[in-house]
Order: C-alpha cells, then sequence, then structure tokens
C-alpha cells in the first residue's frame, strides 16, 4: 500500500510507493519478532503487542510511515498505542542523511524505543524506466492487436517474474524483456539498542554496546545484529 507522510506546517503531503525491497529485508525479522513475543510472558487482557509493515507514526507536525514497527496498545478503555518499541526503515533510492534524520526524529517522538534499525539497500545500476512505445513498453501492457492505447492490459506480476531471464539470485541482475529491473549491489544492516541508563537511543554512539553493522549482500555478516537483537529481547 501506499506510505503517506504529510507536513502540517508546509501542507505537503508525500506519497511514496514501496516496493518489495522496502519490506523483504525485514520479513525474517517480523517472523522473529512475533514468535519472540509469544514466548514473553505478559498480560494479554491489559497490552496487545504487534508487529506492523508500513505503520503510520505521528511526530510533531506530520505523520511518517517507517517500513516496520511494534507496537504496544492498550486493550482496556480507548484504543491507544502506548509504545513504540522497534522502529525500522529501508533505504533503497534514499540517500543515508535523510533516511538518518527520518529514524532519528521517529526516536525523538517515541524515545521508549528500545530498537532502531536501517537497511541500506544499494543498486549496482540505477533503474530506467522504459521508453514509451518500446518493446519493453508494449510487453509489459500486454499489447494485442486489438487493444486500444487507451486500454493496456498489464501483466500480472506472476507473468512477469516467469518472464525474467536470469537466475534469481542476488547476483544477477532482475532482467526481463532484456530490461534490467534491478540488480542489488549491497545490503547492509544497521541497528541501535538502548542503552541501560534508560535515556533515548543515541544514533550517532558509535559504541559496540549500543550499535551493530551487518551485511547480507555480497558477503553474510549478521552475527553483530543477532548478538544485539538477542540482547535486547
Amino acid at each position: 500500500r501506499f506510505r503517506l507522510t504529510y507536513d502540517y506546517n508546509e501542507h505537503l503531503l508525500v506519497i511514496d510507493m514501496p516496493t518489495v525491497l522496502h519490506e523483504a529485508f525485514y520479513d525474517d525479522l517480523k517472523k522473529s519478532f512475533t514468535l519472540a513475543m509469544n514466548r514473553i510472558p505478559y498480560h494479554h487482557r491489559t497490552i496487545n503487542p504487534q508487529v506492523h509493515m508500513n505503520y503510520p507514526l505521528q511526530i510533531t507536525d506530520k505523520s511518517v510511515t517507517p517500513n516496520m514497527a511494534i507496537s504496544l496498545t492498550a486493550t482496556e478503555g480507548p484504543t491507544e498505542v502506548l509504545l513504540i518499541p522497534f522502529i525500522g526503515e529501508t533505504a533503497v533510492t534514499d540517500e543515508w542523511d535523510h533516511v538518518f534524520r527520518g529514524v532519528e526524529s521517529m526516536i525523538e517522538e517515541y524515545p521508549e524505543a528500545i530498537f532502531a534499525s536501517i537497511v541500506l539497500v544499494r543498486e549496482a545500476k540505477h533503474y530506467v524506466c522504459p521508453a514509451r512505445k518500446s518493446t519493453v513498453s508494449k510487453m509489459l501492457h500486454n499489447c494485442k492487436p486489438d487493444n486500444l492505447p487507451s486500454q493496456p492490459e498489464p501483466l500480472s506480476l506472476k507473468s512477469f517474474i516467469t518472464k525474467c531471464s536470469t537466475p534469481c539470485t542476488f547476483e544477477h541482475p532482475v532482467r526481463v524483456a532484456n530490461n534490467t529491473w534491478c540488480h542489488i549491489q549491497s545490503v547492509k544492516y544497521f541497528l541501535w539498542i538502548k542503552g541501560d541508563d534508560n535515556k533515548p537511543i543515541d544514533m550517532h554512539n558509535r559504541k559496540a554496546e549500543h550499535r551493530a553493522h551487518g551485511t547480507l549482500v555480497p558477503e553474510f555478516r549478521m552475527d553483530a545484529i543477532t548478538k544485539l537483537l538477542d540482547r535486547g529481547m
């Protein structure tokens, strides 16, 4: 679904369309968090913990939508989100400084957050939209001789994937109709954890006990991330 960010001061609505990449790198973490929360003893009639993908949060003068968040909601009285223990964001086309400031602003609004995470995805080749009326464009619109230009019949995702001419691995680009749609060069994970002093997460803190860095692609090195997650849980 669309991700909406609204700035009340500027009266500006930003509409982002998350891709599969934005959520894919949090899918396994979502499963792990769900299992971990099921094992933690808590009063089910008092709070309701949930793991969300693209969950809108209110911060000062605007609303933002991180790619993943955990919420603790009161089950008695008015339904109200009490705490946001986890905030996660994926940056594909975003610059590092932009996504860093975005997550930092969420922590300022939700200082109770125990974890904050950024997944930095970089492509070997930037996406280029196929030219209008090109062969690949006609193929994607599933054009037939009797189709009117104003009435295309777009390919389904399943049909699109089956036309991929390269192996389905990170090492190879996604190519359909001789056009490169995506080619992942690297995927890096950054994780911050709240300190024992109960102060809000300091994303500028580079101490190993408060911050971890790992890579998923091109090499799998996630031990530091796993250790910090285990400690926080």
